[in-house]
């Protein structure tokens, strides 16, 4: 018969033996939890980092192993979107973007990249309504996504829209350079698409309007656009100021 001592003793045995295999069996899922999670990661930043590099079909490649791994990885697919628009595979791009959507991807970006993919395919009002979400949702959109937005608007006739979205843009911008120029570009468009659109009905206001156009013209030509000047000519040419 086994005294109480040798119980409990056998019993702290027991124990032991059982707690050693449980931590592990905890270790060893540990262990397989952290090989399998990185590698879907490991990919992932390998393709951002391929994407940053212009490495665009490295990077499709990496994104794919990752989906591989996990074919609900909303930022693989996300990612893979951004890469696929600068790839110009825009139609590719969308179907990664609303996967993302579909697989609970949130965040104002995401409109942003289909803006631009959209906006590549010459889907001008898609791409409106998705900048215009995105500058609901972002906090501080930078001059670029208004400089775009801009010229969707130009495409679909909506010119005063235009104007104001190259004005945000302008205001943006602290560089007073030559990349500064292209918002004032931008503008000096618009007003010359509202003018040439009133010309025949309301030629007063149209002259009018040139006039500001000319006025952003002239500032793109003081930043050094080149293009400024062509357009000048034209000006001068139709309007006569």
């Amino acid at each position: 018969m086994i005294s109480h001592k040798e119980q409990v003793s056998l019993l702290r045995t027991v124990y032991i033996i059982a707690f050693t295999l449980v931590s592990s069996i905890s270790s060893a899922q540990v262990v397989i939890d952290t090989c399998l999670t990185p590698t879907e990661i490991d990919h992932c930043k390998l393709g951002i980092e391929n994407h940053g590099k212009g490495k665009y079909k490295e990077a499709i490649k990496n994104f794919n192993q990752a989906i591989l791994l996990n074919d609900e990885d909303t930022v693989a697919y996300f990612e893979r979107a951004k890469t696929y628009v600068c790839w110009k595979k825009c139609s590719q791009a969308i179907k990664d973007i609303q996967t993302a959507i579909d697989y609970g991807k949130r965040g104002a970006e995401i409109y942003l990249i289909r803006a631009e993919a959209n906006d590549a395919r010459y889907l001008f009002k898609e791409a409106l309504q998705d900048y215009n979400q995105y500058i609901e949702l972002c906090s501080r959109p930078n001059k670029w996504v208004y400089y775009n937005k801009g010229y969707a608007e130009i495409k679909l006739k909506k010119y005063n829209d235009a104007i104001n979205s190259f004005t945000n843009s302008i205001e943006l911008d602290t560089l007073n350079n030559l990349e500064s120029s292209y918002a004032y570009m931008g503008r000096a468009f618009a007003y010359y698409k509202k003018a040439e659109s009133l010309k025949k009905e309301k030629p007063k206001e149209a002259k009018s309007i040139i006039k500001q156009a000319k006025a952003d013209y002239v500032t793109a030509k003081r930043l050094e656009n080149k293009s400024a000047e062509v357009f000048l000519k034209k000006i001068r040419k139709k309007y006569g100021i």
